[in-house]
């Protein structure tokens, strides 16, 4: 699996790209160390369940220490993680995420 992450400057919002390169579903815990999360984020897929678009999902929930999730086998997941408070944070050139 690999994860790249960017801030948005518009809003302060963490995007992550998610890609779950193997032939099974996996489940991680990830860690937003650094950022302060609102409690859900959005959530869009691209899997072989439907080839020709790419789907928004259910909204994970968030705590302030990360979230859990499972990806499916070979999928492109991307999560637009909002900031906890309204005033965007300062760039950074990148968050430490870890994944379990």
């Amino acid at each position: 699996m690999s994860i790249y992450a960017a801030e948005r400057a518009s809003d302060g919002a963490l995007t992550l790209m998610i890609i779950n390169k193997t032939a099974a579903a996996l489940t991680s815990t990830l860690s937003l160390a650094g950022f302060e999360p609102a409690s859900s984020a959005q959530v869009y897929r691209y899997s072989g369940e439907y080839l020709n678009a790419i789907r928004q999902q259910p909204n994970q929930a968030l705590t302030p220490g990360g979230f859990s999730a499972t990806f499916p086998a070979n999928s492109i997941t991307m999560m637009v993680i909002p900031p906890s408070n309204a005033a965007p944070p300062t760039a950074r050139m990148f968050l430490p995420l870890t994944v379990r």
